[in-house]
């Protein structure tokens, strides 16, 4: 099992891929107001308009890591472990163009909202590490595909205060840790 320290040594190093940190500010007590601001060189809510505003301290935030070194290493551990944040990597591309943080961003946001077999949209909090790997294993193939898109790997902490990486692997979802 690896711990936060070895993930965090292994994205370091050169060819480690781009750390980018998913926060759900329902976790965070003083919601929006505690967002780690400081540890990101962007930040910014995965949703748009009136209810980015209406929903500012529980929505989803993707922010791009913005050092390996200083307090950004513990920050990124105290959101994984509290269980209201996890990493999400980016490999690097092999031509040089990895997604740019805007890419990302428009990736995620597909998934907030998802439909029910009656059609119904429904809010789907993908970005929960206390859930995310269940639903990930339930996923078809061709879903988990699209939900990954141009992301190697997810590190979080689980309900049993382990790290864990989750990627996939053969049409399916490994979890490592």
């Amino acid at each position: 099992m690896a711990s936060f320290g070895e993930i965090w040594t292994g994205l370091k190093q050169a060819g480690g891929g781009t750390p980018y940190l998913l926060v759900d500010c329902a976790g965070l007590d003083a919601g929006a107001a505690a967002l780690p601001r400081g540890a990101c060189t962007e930040l910014e809510c995965l949703f748009t308009g009136d209810l980015a505003d209406e929903l500012a301290d529980v929505a989803p935030y993707l922010g791009r890591v913005k050092a390996f070194e200083g307090e950004v290493p513990g920050v990124a551990e105290d959101l994984l472990k509290r269980q209201v944040g996890m990493l999400v990597v980016v490999p690097p591309a092999p031509d040089g163009e990895a997604p740019t943080f805007s890419q990302l961003h428009r990736h995620f946001r597909k998934f907030n909202v998802v439909y029910d077999p009656e059609g119904k949209p429904l809010f789907f909090r993908y970005y929960d590490p206390r859930v995310i790997v269940e639903v990930l294993s339930v996923l078809e193939p061709q879903q988990l595909d699209a939900f990954f898109g141009p992301i190697d790997s997810l590190v979080l902490v689980d309900g049993e205060a382990r790290t864990v990486r989750c990627y996939r692997q053969g049409g399916k979802l490994a979890v490592q840790g």
